[in-house]
């Protein structure tokens, strides 16, 4: 119908553009304001050109009435000063015939119309439009657009030209969520103003002269984008002075859509297809969109097929950023991970020194993440490009920069001996390339090497005196600038200068020589008052004495020229031994211990005969067991026995063991010299170990009966491991010396005093007693800091009733590691129970290792007479909220439903997280919980403050959180989640150490799994380690 009035009277009253559309916003019946998104709909509204961005060029055509033809060419040009676009619409109608009236006959009432020609109309219209961008917080990616605009009207010979102005706006909004409904984008709102400057045309036709020009027509739009159980939609709507316009597509796939709507009463519908991917001359990606409408009118006007065919250049794809930051720009690893941001679902390309490495895609979050990118040897400049489905590749990421030196230093240790100034082990160390540091370990020191003028690195140790005369194991390692080691060089020095005799020698001897070479520079030897010249070639022979029976040490110094000494020290144990045991070989150890504990003695002229077929006497046997038990001695014993006299060296101990009432008078006394018995010397023996006899005899010898007041004495001896198993026992007949020796020598008391004569770390000095931690590691000593001080035990307090202490972990305590230590003290008791796993104690001390489980755990440790229970909450960190534990507790509520080893604080927060978060933390279920889009502040306190009962404006929950005018970020969220008070009431329930359950009955218990390789105990997650 607006042809019509285009082609009579008043000719630019309407403008024609305003239905210069494409067939796309056809089929949405005439929508086009917010909706457009191609350059078919820049002459409705300019603001198409920042919203589009990409190189465009389409053509549209349509007639009406078979007669009336429009023509719509339009175009896009981005630079970098902003967005160009040119259009040329024109409208004709051609074969209006051209009337005139006359008179018919003589009849002035009739009239004849005739045809005195054809003439056209039409109308051009050429436009030059410019568009632009702006970021904007509230309205989010605001667009605009100018329009200058040449009209050119033709009607019959005539030809009018006017200028005019066309402005418009778009931005997009937050939607509000609907039941049913999923937001896939903003709400778009667009206006437009057509005509705003509207072109003037003057006629002077015949002499008059008049004035017309297009009407103003301002457009007022919105569009959405949805999703409806899967499928994508979008839905527009215009309203202009025309009526209402609506309009509704739907996405079948990224290539097909189909479209409907209504122009006031008039229906339309179409389709629309993009061939993806094509390849222009350029070699630049492009894409061809055909579209399809029909539109249905009322009669006279026919139905109006409309088809635009638009290419379009592809979108240049967001610059993606790597996010990935590194301590130090030097590494050793042969690969690294990135990971950064990019367009949702684009590519992302990770190129090293201008080569491509690897491609992966990004999330629908925009997140990218690449393991193992391959590093060149040196220098690696690194940056990122992304390209979205047809969009042109991104431009580069900004560039990291990483040297990668890979190549391992090989060093060579030189190692000498300096006693100028004391006794020092120098350390000189070569290296093929630059180092920045070079250590050495010896034993638990640690020395760190200098780097001298030379090149050299240099570093000296003082040798302990402990350590002379034995072998040192070093292990040295260097280190680069970019941190690449050297393999370990092991070396070991050997302060050796004592040939003979060795550390922890045993002899018979009261006299030895010592033999070894000493050191250059060395003027003597010496031990003790005995020192001795070495030879040129630095050999000697010592003499020395041994003076006790028993532990040695003896001290043996190279002394330099100026006084300087290096002292060795050697371990002797002088022994007794016997050189009449032939035929008694088998008692030789027991004669050998008993002789040197000075239980029993030996005679002759080089007291080393022991006579072992003699008999012993019974002040002997009574010395014996006086010296083993280490009975008392009165230093002037008096009126022990008639028959002993007061100057017999064995009074003493005759008193001691008629006093202990080990050994009895007999009728004529005691008869010191007299030959013990066999079964007086095991009733003494019965005695002194206080061993039962209550159970009675057994027929053990055959000339022992049971009837014998000594049988049961004798079976307890037998069972005790005193006496031997034999045929007879000849119970009457005297005790021989070598029975004694080996009965003597099966005594308990015997036994521990030789194991001590054996224990080379006792008795020999303080730099000989081994620390009972000096075989754990670093990390157990230090665990068990607090068990052991100095070497020695924490003892129980004074009276202190309790039997157990557990030291480690704290009750009521918060751990942020899954692996804890267990540990504390007991008074008595070899083991203890740990959760119904057995837990050895050694030293007075127990040690395990346990794993917790995420929340509540509680320990029982149960010793022999005490139970004790520890409660423990186990809060797993986040990888970036280490070490506060308190702090990760407020976090760590919301890791099962935000399930990320990294809590990244400053990462905006969705929709769908929070009420994940929000749902698990009530134990609900509803709301929109796949939700991509970010939330604002104010959004989230309405949100929160529903959540927990307030009124939505209260502001209890902003305290100590600010509005950063910026998306809300997971730190921000939890900051205000935790100031609601239901989310105070869960903390607190975590918090409350009271509520745990408190019954070892819980605990379940296990059974310990010996591990015979480590001595290690596993059981159900319980890890324990004996302590040494």
């Amino acid at each position: 119908m607006l042809v019509l009035v285009w082609g009579a009277d008043s000719r630019g009253s309407a403008d024609p553009t305003a239905y210069a559309f494409g067939a796309r916003s056809f089929a949405l019946g005439t929508t086009v304001v917010a909706v457009g998104d191609d350059a078919n709909a820049l002459q409705a509204n300019p603001a198409v050109l920042g919203a589009t961005q990409k190189l465009q060029v389409g053509l549209s055509s349509y007639q009406l009435l078979n007669e009336y033809k429009f023509l719509n060419i339009v175009s896009i040009v981005p630079t970098p000063y902003g967005y160009f676009g040119v259009t040329y619409f024109s409208y004709s109608v051609d074969g209006i015939p051209d009337t005139g009236i006359t008179q018919e006959g003589n009849d002035e009432t009739t009239l004849r119309i005739y045809k005195d020609g054809e003439y056209a109309f039409s109308e051009r219209i050429l436009g030059l439009s410019y568009g632009g961008r702006i970021e904007e917080d509230f309205f989010g990616n605001l667009t605009y657009g100018l329009t200058g605009k040449l009209v050119n009207s033709t009607l019959a010979n005539e030809s009018l030209t006017g200028f005019g102005l066309d402005a418009g706006v778009r931005f997009d909004v937050d939607m509000l969520e609907l039941p049913f409904i999923e937001n896939t984008g903003k709400l778009t709102i667009g206006l437009a103003i057509q005509n705003l400057l509207p072109p003037t045309f003057v006629s002077e036709e015949e002499e008059e002269k008049s004035t017309s020009a297009y009407q103003m027509n301002m457009r007022l739009g919105a569009a959405a984008p949805f999703s409806v159980w899967g499928q994508n939609f979008i839905a527009a709507g215009d309203l202009d002075g025309n009526g209402f316009h609506t309009g509704l597509e739907y996405l079948a796939d990224k290539s097909l859509r189909f479209r409907a709507g209504l122009d006031g009463a008039d229906s339309s519908f179409g389709v629309g297809y993009r061939l993806l991917s094509l390849r222009g001359f350029d070699g630049k990606p492009y894409s061809l969109a055909l579209d399809y409408a029909y539109r249905f009118f009322d009669k006279p006007f026919d139905s109006v097929h409309y088809v635009s065919i638009t290419l379009l250049g592809a979108l240049q794809t967001k610059t993606p950023q790597i996010v990935t930051t590194f301590e130090q720009i030097n590494v050793t690893a042969d690969a690294i991970d990135l990971s950064g941001l990019a367009e949702p679902a684009a590519n992302v390309n990770i190129y090293v020194n201008q080569r491509l490495r690897k491609t992966v895609p990004a999330d629908g979050n925009g997140v990218w993440n690449i393991a193992n990118i391959p590093l060149d040897q040196g220098q690696n400049d690194i940056h990122a490009t992304a390209q979205y489905e047809q969009y042109m590749e991104s431009g580069a990421s900004a560039l990291l920069t990483l040297y990668a030196d890979r190549l391992q230093p090989v060093i060579k240790t030189t190692l000498r001996r300096d006693n100028t100034d004391g006794d020092f082990l120098q350390i000189s160390v070569t290296a093929n390339k630059e180092v920045t540091a070079v250590v050495s370990r010896i034993g638990e020191e640690t020395v760190i090497l200098k780097k001298s003028v030379s090149g050299n690195w240099l570093g000296e140790w003082e040798i302990p005196v402990s350590l002379n005369n034995t072998n040192i194991n070093l292990r040295t390692i260097a280190v680069d600038a970019l941190g690449n080691r050297s393999k370990v060089v092991e070396d070991v020095f050997s302060t050796k200068f004592i040939s003979s005799p060795r550390d922890r020698t045993i002899t018979a001897q009261k006299n030895m020589l010592i033999r070894g070479v000493a050191q250059p520079g060395t003027v003597r030897v010496e031990s003790g008052e005995f020192s001795v010249v070495p030879s040129a070639d630095g050999r000697f022979i010592l003499p020395i004495e041994v003076p006790l029976e028993g532990k040695n040490l003896i001290q043996v110094g190279m002394v330099g020229a100026e006084g300087q000494t290096v002292s060795v020290d050697l371990r002797v144990l002088r022994v007794r031994e016997a050189d009449d045991l032939q035929g008694f070989v088998w008692a030789r150890n027991q004669v050998t211990s008993i002789l040197t504990l000075g239980a029993l003695d030996s005679s002759g002229a080089r007291q080393n005969r022991f006579r072992p077929e003699d008999y012993l006497q019974r002040q002997e046997f009574a010395k014996a067991i006086a010296v083993l038990k280490d009975l008392p001695l009165l230093a002037d014993p008096v009126n022990v026995a008639a028959d002993v006299s007061a100057n017999n060296e064995f009074v003493p101990y005759i008193k001691a063991v008629l006093d202990a009432e080990y050994m009895e008078l007999l009728p004529e006394g005691f008869a010191p010299q007299a030959f013990i018995l066999r079964k007086d010397a095991v009733s003494a023996l019965v005695k002194m170990e206080n061993l039962d006899i209550e159970s009675g005899a057994r027929q053990i010898f055959r000339d022992v009966p049971l009837y014998m007041s000594y049988a049961a004495e004798l079976t307890a001896a037998v069972d005790a491991g005193i006496v031997s198993r034999q045929d007879n026992f000849y119970p009457d007949r005297p005790l021989t010396r070598v029975d004694a020796a080996v009965w003597l020598a099966a005594l308990p008391e015997a036994q521990s005093k030789t194991n001590e004569m054996y224990d080379w770390k006792q008795g020999y000095g303080p730099q000989f007693e081994e620390d009972p931690l000096a075989s754990l590691s670093a990390a157990e000593r230090q665990m068990l800091a607090g068990v052991y001080v100095n070497g020695r035990l924490v003892a129980f307090e004074s009276g202190e009733r309790d039997t157990l202490k557990v030291l480690a972990p704290l009750d009521r305590s918060i751990a942020d590691r899954q692996q804890i230590e267990v540990n504390g003290i007991v008074k008595e008791g070899t083991q203890v129970t740990i959760n119904g796993v057995p837990v050895p104690v050694a030293n007075g001390a127990f040690l395990a290792r346990l794993s917790l489980s995420e929340g509540r755990n509680i320990i029982s440790v149960e010793g022999a007479r005490q139970t004790q229970l520890v409660r423990v909450m186990y809060v797993r960190p986040f990888i970036d909220k280490q070490g506060a534990a308190a702090d990760n507790l407020k976090y760590n509520l919301s890791r099962q439903y935000v399930n990320y080893a990294r809590f990244d604080g400053d990462q905006p927060i969705t929709r769908g997280e929070i009420q994940l978060i929000l749902n698990g933390l009530k134990g609900t279920t509803g709301g929109n919980t796949t939700s991509s889009e970010n939330i604002t502040y104010r959004d989230a306190v309405r949100l929160l403050n529903s959540w927990d009962g307030r009124p939505a404006d209260a502001v209890e929950i902003t305290e100590g959180v600010l509005d950063s005018g910026q998306p809300l970020t997971r730190d921000q969220f939890i900051n205000l989640l935790a100031n609601t008070a239901t989310y105070k009431s869960i903390l607190a329930r975590n918090n409350d150490f009271e509520d745990y359950a408190e019954t070892a009955a819980k605990i379940p218990a296990c059974k310990a799994i010996p591990n015979a390789n480590k001595a290690i105990r596993l059981c159900n997650k319980i890890e324990i380690s004996p302590f040494p």
